[in-house]
């Protein structure tokens, strides 16, 4: 009895999951949220993933990606993909295996898919690398004052020290957040100090480059500090400080209609499509050669 009464309370939660999305619930009642992400994992949509562990791919012309910010950059997204290519590949911090890349991706929150696979493929097919290796770590419906002195305090931090010392030190890492800092209108100045703040606990780990994403979008409407959120991650970026432009997701209107904030197919696709533009210019700019259309 009680373990049907458990697996009634689990799909109601399921339920308000795709009626509403996961930001929703983790507003409404972040303890449910993050229970049912345990839940959820063994019974609602991400049922137990067997996973292989593989060995490291050679260190020559690899390249390790950390992956950090909320949802739209974990595995939110409408529908699970896998990379064509077997050398796409993904690190888990939390249980310290490599594996061959598939949503939903492991390491990070979430039971759909995410922008992960498909840009692996693409980065593949431009030559940029012979093997993609991705550190996902980003976590729902988290502020940069998560990150920085709240729940995920030195998250960002900890996950590149524990990347490094499995001999994978990121190369560069993509930053894709801000939504919740939207609704919670956090001012421009206030954002840029919080995400500086992590920067320089990274810093004492980590010289890898940052690719800040304009991410500040999600709902049917708009909400008043988006405004603010973006001028935030347009300020944050220093070519001294190796914080550099990364791609502006908010253009992506490719939203499931459930909640109009996670990605939908095409959205994902749009989303792996703009890193791999933003990616292959850095790598170019590294290598001093062009980057290519």
């Amino acid at each position: 009895m009680r373990r049907r009464t458990a697996y009634l309370l689990i799909v109601l939660i399921a339920a308000f999951i795709f009626a509403f999305g996961h930001d929703v619930l983790q507003r409404v009642a972040p303890e449910a949220s993050s229970l049912v992400d345990l839940l959820l994992a063994t019974v609602a949509g991400n049922e137990k993933i067997e996973r292989a562990s593989v060995p490291f791919p050679p260190v020559e012309r690899r390249l390790v990606i950390m992956v950090a910010g909320q949802s739209n950059a974990g595995n939110w997204g409408a529908k699970r993909t896998q990379p064509s290519h077997t050398n796409v590949l993904n690190y888990d911090i939390q249980g310290g295996a490599l594996y061959r890349a598939r949503d939903p991706m492991a390491g990070t929150d979430g039971f759909g898919g995410s922008f992960m696979p498909r840009l692996g493929d693409l980065l593949i097919d431009a030559g940029v690398a012979d093997a993609v290796v991705f550190v996902p770590i980003a976590v729902g419906s988290t502020s940069v004052a998560d990150w920085t002195f709240l729940a995920f305090k030195d998250r960002l931090a900890q996950g590149a020290a524990a990347a490094q010392r499995a001999g994978l030190a990121p190369d560069v890492i993509l930053w894709q957040q801000g939504e919740s800092d939207a609704v919670e209108s956090t001012p421009t100045v206030f954002y840029i100090r919080r995400f500086e703040k992590m920067i320089e606990g990274l810093r004492a780990v980590s010289d890898a480059p940052v690719l800040v994403a304009i991410a500040s979008h999600c709902g049917e409407e708009s909400k008043p500090g988006e405004a603010a959120v973006r001028a935030a991650q347009v300020a944050v970026v220093s070519q001294e400080r190796k914080i550099y432009a990364g791609p502006d997701q908010d253009k992506i209107t490719d939203r499931r209609a459930e909640d109009d904030c996670h990605m939908t197919e095409v959205g994902l696709a749009k989303a792996a499509d703009a890193w791999a533009h933003i990616i292959r210019g850095w790598a170019a700019a590294k290598a001093g050669t062009p980057a290519g259309p």
